[in-house]
């Protein structure tokens, strides 16, 4: 999805959910789309954020649309959806994303008492459903793997799945990509 596209998509807004509650949100990517900071003041000093724009698919649930002094909620919207997760909340679909796109998981909104006396919110990530490797989240040996595994078979060979695994483990390779890896490396070798 392109930058001008995302800026039409509806907003996902985690804070919007009730305590206890869930949303359903397949992953668009295996990593965000767009990462940046923003500076804003609280209680007169100055702060920095760190923010990512992740982009996914919803169904039946509640949006923002359009800009802040334009912005409305629309319920039971199903499509294309941005949402800026917390902080806290980037590592866990990271996590289960595993460099997947398509992945499928459900986020749940709960509150922890604070040591202060207070309690926080807290947003609980889990995977309900797998995606499919990302060609975008490979590293540079893996690429190596892949872009060599091509040439061999635009050269006229045949790789099966074995020749694939036992490929990998070459040292050129440096003894980085495990076997388990090498299978899914094959299936995107495969698709190409």
């Amino acid at each position: 999805m392109s930058d001008e596209e995302q800026k039409d998509n509806p907003k996902l807004v985690f804070k919007d959910l009730g305590l206890g509650a869930s949303v359903e949100v397949t992953l668009e990517s295996s990593k965000a789309n767009t990462t940046g900071q923003s500076e804003f003041t609280v209680k007169g000093k100055k702060k920095i954020s760190n923010w990512q724009l992740w982009g996914g698919t919803v169904e039946n649930v509640t949006v923002h649309e359009g800009r802040k002094a334009d912005e409305k909620l629309v319920m039971n919207y199903t499509g294309d959806v941005i949402f800026f997760p917390s902080e806290k909340l980037i590592p866990q679909l990271e996590q289960l994303a595993g460099g997947n796109d398509g992945v499928k998981v459900k986020v749940t909104k709960f509150e922890k008492p604070s040591p202060r006396g207070g309690v926080y919110t807290v947003y609980q990530a889990e995977k309900i459903g797998d995606g499919k490797p990302s060609t975008d989240s490979l590293t540079p040996t893996e690429q190596a793997l892949i872009d060599e595994s091509l040439r061999v078979v635009k050269d006229g060979y045949e790789i099966t799945k074995s020749i694939f695994i036992i490929s990998s483990q070459e040292p050129q390779y440096k003894g980085v990509i495990s076997k388990d890896r090498a299978e899914e490396l094959f299936t995107i070798f495969k698709q190409m």
